[in-house]
């Protein structure tokens, strides 16, 4: 048996996915060790279905302009805006976590400390409007189970 431990640098050229990655190969000799019978490469294998995947077009999910989970983040904060939190707050669920661009990268708050904190903004702020800009889409991917709602900019008119 013969080893070797290397790095394997290139660009798939169709697809251009970038390798940049460890590679361990084990050799297998024959009896005399004047030949080699097989390799076994111990590499990333996510990076060669990347390759695989980007051979030919691929959808990952849907996306909605309407949808009722849409529906249910407009009841949603049509309640907080009009101060009626706790039932806002039945749209979320109990586990939910809340990420803020105010927070160090990757911290959450928990759903409770959400709610704390919303209570601590109520009483030094007055919310006189929460106007929508933009439309909302809705995706639901179809690879991880990824649910998400998102506005995008524009005139909501």
């Amino acid at each position: 048996m013969g080893t070797d431990l290397g790095k394997i640098y290139g660009v798939q050229k169709k697809t251009g996915v970038k390798l940049d990655m460890p590679v361990h190969r084990l050799y297998k000799l024959n009896n005399e060790g004047t030949q080699i019978e097989s390799i076994f490469d111990y590499a990333e294998w996510r990076v060669y279905e990347e390759i695989w995947n980007s051979f030919s077009d691929r959808e990952n999910g849907t996306i909605y302009i309407t949808h009722d989970n849409i529906n249910s983040v407009r009841k949603s904060v049509h309640a907080f805006e009009n101060g009626e939190l706790e039932k806002s707050y039945a749209y979320f669920s109990d586990e939910a976590t809340v990420s803020d661009i105010n927070l160090p990268y990757g911290t959450k708050l928990s759903w409770d400390e959400a709610k704390a904190n919303d209570q601590s903004f109520l009483k030094t702020w007055e919310i006189e409007s929460i106007d929508r800009v933009g439309y909302p889409d809705y995706f639901e991917y179809d690879l991880r189970e990824i649910f998400l709602m998102y506005y995008l900019g524009g005139s909501s008119d």
